[in-house]
């Protein structure tokens, strides 16, 4: 129940978050499991959550062991179908917790649903992919020898990149690389060998899936292309005449702004001072946003009830994110 509930709100704000949310293969989030989403990691938590809302099926994102310690923390983390998975970093004698994390992996399977493992083990806002770990070729094996999963698990390369790792209304972009599946191999054992092949298989889908940044282009200089479709995805996104876009939504935007400055900023202050322009700072915003936007669109839509009446409640409640949505559009013409 939670993990719905979250599910949904996380959609919500999600639509806000992001302006455009570019995916070469829609089909594959429809694939009806059981299946592995081998990701790339580049902006922290939210990579998973968004992909939660995509995918048909329930996605378990395996994360991070130590965001578990606190009782409160695992239990709300456990209900939004998260798996605690230890590194070294935090601590050699967490690893064999790592046994457990792999077998609730496999009840997953079992059940036809999607594990979510960021292959790279760790998050850094970067436009490129970084070394691969084991984790997800152990997890992938583990599931091929399973009497009850075998074959019929395929490990999905997931290439993600984002236009900006600051700046609200972005563009995100989901490219699906070919799956990985057993066929591909002489053998399923788990080995060295096939743990390397497998890496190899995984690297070469998710390299071509990501955009990256040359060393030579400055940050400013790549979000500026890609704000601006520089890139091959965009080229073919034209929309209308930016000038009467402008014109059209100009006022509406001017009043989204008006209405939902008071509630972005302090929050958007708050995630900066909270996480210090981190790699979590967009996960942190998000969640923010996640919780304060209903409770503000709540509220502001009760002061205009007592004010008002019933219909114009109902109606600001409507229009507050419909004209933030409008702002957001009109900011990143």
């Amino acid at each position: 129940m939670l993990y719905r509930f979250a599910r949904f709100m996380a959609a919500l704000t999600r639509m806000f978050f992001y302006r455009k949310i570019y995916i070469n293969k829609p089909e594959v989030l429809k694939h009806p499991g059981p299946i592995i989403l081998a990701c790339t990691h580049p902006d922290a938590f939210i990579d998973g959550v968004t992909l939660c809302t995509l995918f048909d099926v329930p996605v378990h994102i395996l994360t991070r062991g130590d965001a578990f310690k606190k009782p409160r923390a695992k239990k709300i983390l456990e209900g939004i179908y998260a798996i605690p998975i230890y590194r070294l970093s935090e601590g050699k004698e967490n690893l064999s917790l790592n046994d457990e994390t792999f077998n609730i992996s496999k009840k997953v399977m079992i059940d036809k649903e999607a594990v979510l493992i960021f292959s790279e083990g760790s998050s850094e806002n970067e436009w490129k992919l970084r070394s691969l770990k084991k984790g997800t070729a152990r997890l992938a094996f583990q599931g091929w020898n399973h009497p009850q999963i075998g074959h019929q698990l395929v490990v999905q390369p997931v290439g993600i990149s984002i236009s900006s790792y600051k700046k609200f209304g972005k563009r995100l972009v989901l490219k699906f690389g070919e799956p990985i599946t057993a066929d591909q191999f002489a053998s399923t054992e788990l080995n060295g060998k096939n743990i390397l092949e497998f890496n190899k298989l995984l690297y070469a889908q998710l390299h071509p899936n990501i955009i990256i940044k040359p060393d030579e282009v400055s940050v400013e200089s790549f979000e500026q292309q890609f704000h601006h479709g520089d890139f091959e995805m965009f080229k073919a996104v034209k929309g209308v005449n930016k000038v009467l876009y402008c014109i059209l939504l100009g006022i509406p935007a001017f009043i989204g702004f008006i209405l939902n400055g008071p509630i972005f900023f302090p929050v958007k202050s708050l995630a900066k001072k909270f996480t210090k322009n981190s790699v979590f700072y967009d996960s942190v915003l998000f969640g923010m946003l996640l919780i304060a936007y209903p409770i503000y669109c709540i509220l502001i839509s009760i002061i205009v009830y007592i004010f008002f009446g019933a219909w114009a409640g109902l109606g600001a409640f409507v229009l507050l994110p419909l004209l933030g949505k409008i702002t957001i559009e009109v900011k990143n013409i």
